[in-house]
C-alpha cells in the first residue's frame, strides 16, 4: 500500500463503505420521518405529544444526518490527498483571474 504525506501527515486510504451506508440511512430515516408527519397532519390525528415526539425525531435525524454527511466529505477529501490529490486548496478568485488563466 503506498502511503501518502500531507503536511507531515501520513495519509492512508480509507474505504468510505461503512460511512456512506450510514449517510444513505440516516436520509431515508429523515424522508420516512417526514413522510409520517405528514401522514399525521393529513389524518387529523396530530397531538402535542406526537408533534413534540415528530419535531425531536426530526431534529435528531437532521442534526445526526448533517453530522455524518460532514464526515463523509472530509473522509472524501481525505481520500482524495492519500491517492495522490495536490493543490486542493480554496482560494477567492474572481472572474478576472479566472479569464486570465483560461486565456491562452
Amino acid at each position: 500500500m503506498t502511503v501518502w504525506f500531507f503536511l507531515g501527515v501520513a495519509l492512508a486510504f480509507r474505504a468510505p463503505r461503512g460511512l456512506t451506508l450510514w449517510v444513505t440511512w440516516l436520509l431515508y430515516g429523515s424522508i420516512a420521518v417526514a413522510v409520517v408527519s405528514l401522514l399525521i397532519a393529513a389524518a387529523g390525528l396530530s397531538s402535542e405529544t406526537s408533534a413534540f415526539d415528530i419535531g425531536v425525531a426530526r431534529v435528531a435525524l437532521y442534526l445526526t444526518s448533517g453530522i455524518a454527511i460532514l464526515m463523509w466529505i472530509y473522509r472524501a477529501n481525505w481520500n482524495a490527498r492519500a491517492l495522490g490529490a495536490s493543490g486542493m486548496e480554496f482560494t477567492q478568485v474572481n472572474r478576472n483571474q479566472q479569464a486570465a488563466a483560461a486565456a491562452p
